[in-house]
């Protein structure tokens, strides 16, 4: 049978593991959000992204993405934001399912996104160019 101080030591243990593990994580999604932030640009505010994640605005420098998640726990099924940026202390559970979401493929959605988003950009700035062409 363990003692009272045996206890209080594997308590101890326990909780630096956790608390090194959640930095670990927040270290993780930190490195993620900034490497998010620099390829939004100010015309993706208000933006859906794959996911139910959408550039919400900015913030001084700053853009603020966020991801609609369904809330069970929550009266009436409301949603709740789940905001991902960096320098920003987000509860453990929201950088869980950031983490699901990245094992789950985000980050090649996210590339589709962006790739669909440059073509269709190349595509429109075409257009323009040849009708002003023709208007010469």
């Amino acid at each position: 049978m363990a003692t009272i101080i045996d206890s209080v030591k594997r308590l101890e243990r326990s909780g630096a593991e956790n608390s090194r593990a959640t930095q670990k994580l927040r270290d993780a999604a930190e490195k993620l959000a900034k490497y998010c932030e620099d390829l939004i640009d100010d015309t993706m505010c208000g933006v859906s992204l794959p996911r139910g994640y959408v550039v919400e605005g900015r913030d001084g420098s700053r853009y603020l993405m966020s991801r609609r998640v369904r809330a069970d726990d929550y009266d009436g099924g409301d949603f709740r934001s789940a905001y991902y940026e960096a320098g920003v202390t987000t509860p453990r559970e929201d950088l869980l399912i950031l983490a699901a979401d990245v094992a789950e493929g985000w980050l090649d959605e996210l590339a589709t996104f962006f790739d669909q988003r440059g073509a269709e950009s190349t595509s429109a700035a075409d257009v323009i160019t040849q009708a002003l062409e023709r208007a010469d």
